[in-house]
C-alpha cells in the first residue's frame, strides 16, 4: 500500500516532545483551477505534510502557526497576506522557524529586456493572460526570505516553470526554459536558504500509485524516516530537508521520472521531522 494518508494520521506520539512556540508554516495546495486543468493531488500533499508537520515536527497545528490554504483559498491576495504573515514572524522572531510549501501549476515570466521571473498560479489565473499582475513572484519571496537573519528557513515548491507541453497544458510549448540564456535556476530561486525544486527543465509528475505529486510524495517518504542519515552516513533518528530532498532525487530517478529537482543550498541542515522516542 503506497498511499501515506492512513498511514500518516494514525501515527503515535512521541514521548515527552516539546512543541515550538516559533515554528511558523505556510502551505498551500492548489488543485482545481478555475480556467485551466487541474494539479493532480495538490490538496492532498498539503493535507499529508500537514499532519506529518504537526506529529513528527516542532509545528503546533493551530492557526497561529500553520496557515493552510487550499483551492478555492489560493488567491493572488491570499497568497501574499500568508507570505507577509510568515516574513513578520521572522522579523519579530530572528530564532523562529518558518516553512513554506506550495504544490500547484507555475509558470515563467519573461519580461521584455530583464530577467525571468518564477511565477506562482493563484487558482483563479487566466491561461491567456498571465501576467506578474495575475500571479505571485517568487522574486518578492526570494527578497523578503533572503533580508531575514533566521537560520532555520525552508521553502519547498512542487510545481514546474517552464514550457514542457506536461507542465503546461493549457497553452503551446515554446523553446523557452527555466534554465535558458534570459535567467539560470540559480536566479530564479533563494540562495543561501534551502529552497526544494521539483524541477527545473522537466514536467512536475503525478505519482498515481501515492496518489500525490511525486516531489512531494517522495519527500514525505523520506521524512518519515527513511532518509535518515542520507546526507552523512550517520543516522541520528532526525530527518533533515536536505536529507529528504536526496531521498526523493534518488526515487524520482529509480521510477525513471525525468524531473531534475533542484536544492539551492546543499550544505544546510534544517531539522523538519523526528523519527525517534515513539511509544
Amino acid at each position: 500500500q503506497e498511499v501515506l494518508d492512513q498511514f500518516i494520521r494514525t501515527l503515535p506520539p512521541l514521548v515527552n516532545w516539546e512543541k515550538r512556540s516559533d515554528a511558523y508554516a505556510v502551505l498551500v495546495g492548489a488543485n482545481r483551477y478555475k480556467k485551466m486543468p487541474g494539479r493532480h493531488f495538490a490538496d492532498r500533499d498539503v493535507m499529508n505534510l500537514r499532519q506529518l508537520l504537526v506529529s513528527r515536527s516542532w509545528f503546533m497545528d493551530d492557526a497561529q502557526h500553520i496557515r493552510q490554504r487550499v483551492d478555492h483559498e489560493v488567491t493572488q491576495s491570499v497568497l501574499q497576506r500568508d507570505v507577509e504573515w510568515l516574513v513578520t514572524q521572522g522579523r519579530t522572531n530572528p530564532n523562529a522557524m518558518l516553512l513554506f510549501y506550495y504544490s500547484g501549476h507555475g509558470w515563467l515570466h519573461h519580461p521584455q529586456g530583464g530577467q525571468a521571473e518564477a511565477m506562482l498560479m493563484p487558482i483563479d489565473a487566466d491561461p491567456q493572460q498571465l501576467t506578474p499582475e495575475t500571479g505571485y513572484s517568487l522574486n518578492q519571496l526570494k527578497s523578503d526570505l533572503a533580508a531575514l537573519p533566521n537560520k532555520e528557513i525552508v521553502v519547498i515548491i512542487d510545481a514546474c516553470f517552464n514550457q514542457n507541453p506536461e507542465c503546461t497544458p493549457w497553452r503551446a510549448a515554446s523553446a523557452s526554459s527555466a534554465t535558458g540564456k534570459k535567467g539560470g535556476s540559480s536566479t530564479l530561486f533563494g540562495v543561501g536558504k534551502p529552497w526544494l525544486v521539483a524541477t527545473v527543465n522537466g514536467a512536475a509528475h503525478p505519482y498515481p500509485p501515492g496518489r500525490q505529486s511525486s516531489f512531494s510524495y517522495f519527500l514525505l517518504r523520506g521524512l518519515l524516516g527513511e532518509a535518515d542519515g542520507l546526507a552523512d552516513g550517520k543516522r541520528d533518528g532526525w530527518v533533515d530537508a536536505t536529507e529528504a530532498f536526496h531521498y526523493a532525487r534518488n526515487r524520482l530517478a529509480d521510477k525513471h521520472l525525468a524531473m531534475d529537482p533542484l536544492l539551492t543550498a546543499p550544505t544546510a541542515r534544517v531539522r523538519l521531522s523526528r523519527i525517534g522516542g515513539e511509544r
